[in-house]
């Protein structure tokens, strides 16, 4: 399935948003884009830069629902404004024969969303959590409690409730499911179009091929949780397997180290052909999300001769999560590679943040010393430009394979490079045998 992406590796401020563009399904395409964008443009408005404590934005999605005539988006939202982070979770869904859209609040009458609400903060209640009665009296919270609806076969509802929503922020994310003859009545005409088409096993009509960015997960499956993974890497700290992709001497040779970051993407065919025509290999870190996304795209990649790195599941920031959800977002793009035939034992961590947990994940960490800032000057010729002003022997060189005008530099790059005499290699050609929780800078420089 392709992607619409807007990316920003800016330190200070980091982006990463996501989103689908599902097959047949043009009016919630657009509809999941404006939301997208608005999310980018209201952080973009509240948020100011930092060295020290940078705001981030990160959107994902998953599809949950694509059966019949009915497709449903996910988008799973962080903020981190440089105090506390806060997540949150809508669903769209969409009747793709008829071109209408529904947000979660739609599919309750305004009487079943009161009693929803109710019944959502009464069963929190029993839970042990808070319920703050002057947030059951605004209606903008009320609504965003249900935004996130999901249908499952048997006919029952979950929601899944963004932090702050009926309660303190402090109390997180929670989840609250309600049966079918006690939802039913709740429920609009589009709500029942949706539920109808979750009991159902028809293949969607929008395409032929499964929309859902799960790999094991069928179109009418409640999504999973954001950390569904329990297994973890090695924490070993021997060292990796030897250097794959044969071998070069850089204690001689010029070497130089080409890495490619966020992808696969739209453009990552396009930079496949250029490195085959030039004979170069590279190194791709890539994000689990998008490997779901272009599965084919990593298979080239590795059958290509390029080596294939993790860049974890979502694009967080790493040294802003614990140790389980830092270990989830590395073994969930580890499984969905392994999945496609491909061993990544490499990590780069988002943004270049990593923390002492990070070095506890069992792979080693690869930054670089060569940035020319293409995510945020999008001109192939000033891109290129840096590249082969800023090389060295040795060097590990970041780009971003979703950039169009990265990938319009790249043969300028390697034109230049190998006139000065480099040798193309990859990270651990370059490197040669790599220790987990060591961070690579360079061919020279680790720590």
């Amino acid at each position: 399935m392709k992607t619409g992406q807007i990316v920003r590796d800016d330190p200070t401020m980091p982006i990463d948003v996501r989103w689908p563009l599902v097959p047949g399904a043009t009016a919630l395409n657009d509809t999941v884009e404006g939301f997208a964008r608005e999310r980018e443009r209201a952080f973009l408005r509240d948020a100011l830069p930092s060295s020290t404590a940078p705001p981030e934005l990160n959107l994902g999605w998953l599809v949950p629902l694509a059966a019949g005539r009915v497709v449903g988006v996910e988008l799973d939202q962080y903020e981190f404004y440089g105090a506390d982070g806060a997540d949150s979770t809508v669903t769209y869904y969409s009747d793709v024969t008829a071109g209408q859209v529904w947000r979660g609040r739609d599919l309750l009458t305004p009487d079943g969303l009161a009693a929803a609400v109710r019944d959502i903060a009464a069963a929190l209640q029993r839970d042990g959590r808070t319920v703050l009665p002057e947030l059951l009296n605004d209606p903008e919270q009320v609504a965003a409690a249900v935004d996130a609806m999901y249908f499952s076969p048997d006919g029952s509802v979950r929601f899944t409730l963004p932090e702050g929503a009926l309660g303190p922020m402090s109390d997180g994310m929670s989840s609250v499911s309600v049966p079918e003859a006690v939802a039913a009545p709740w429920l609009s005409s589009a709500g029942h179009i949706v539920q109808a088409a979750a009991r159902t096993a028809a293949p969607y009509v929008g395409s032929t091929a499964p929309t859902t960015s799960e790999p094991s997960s069928p179109p009418t499956s409640i999504p999973p949780t954001s950390n569904p993974t329990t297994s973890t890497p090695s924490t070993t700290s021997s060292p990796t397997q030897p250097p794959t992709g044969g071998t070069v001497n850089c204690a001689k040779l010029q070497c130089v180290a080409l890495t490619f970051d966020d992808g696969p993407g739209p453009s990552t065919g396009t930079l496949l052909d250029t490195l085959a025509a030039a004979h170069v290999h590279a190194t791709f870190f890539v994000i689990g999300r998008n490997v779901q996304a272009l599965p084919a795209l990593v298979t080239r990649e590795a059958a290509e001769g390029h080596v294939v790195g993790n860049h974890t599941w979502s694009h967080r920031d790493l040294s802003r999560l614990g140790a389980s959800d830092q270990r989830s977002e590395v073994s969930r793009t580890a499984e969905a590679l392994a999945a496609r035939g491909v061993s990544a034992t490499l990590l780069r961590p988002p943004y270049g943040a990593y923390n002492s947990t990070t070095r506890t994940l069992g792979v080693p960490l690869v930054l670089w010393d060569v940035d020319p800032a293409d995510w945020r000057d999008r001109d192939a010729a000033i891109v290129a430009a840096r590249v082969l002003a800023n090389t060295r022997p040795g060097s590990i060189v970041l780009l971003h394979d979703v950039h169009p005008s990265t990938v319009a530099a790249v043969p300028a790059i390697v034109a230049g490079l190998k006139a000065k005499g480099y040798t193309f290699v990859t990270v651990p050609q370059l490197i040669g045998t790599m220790t987990a929780g060591t961070a690579y800078f360079s061919r020279t420089s680790h720590r």
